[in-house]
């Protein structure tokens, strides 16, 4: 994984750990998330849409 990639990931995860709610919408190429939809863990929920 790409150094600037792995930076976003820590600073999403560092918001989450600072309570603020992250939701990850999945995308056209995210087929593997797709078996985590509606799951939360802390504050961070997978989801497929969001209205």
């Amino acid at each position: 994984m790409p150094k600037s990639q792995l930076k976003v990931i820590k600073k999403i995860m560092s918001m989450a750990a600072n309570d603020v709610e992250v939701i990850y919408i999945t995308g056209n190429h995210d087929e593997m998330l797709r078996k985590f939809s509606d799951t939360t863990i802390g504050n961070i929920s997978i989801v497929d849409k969001l209205y």
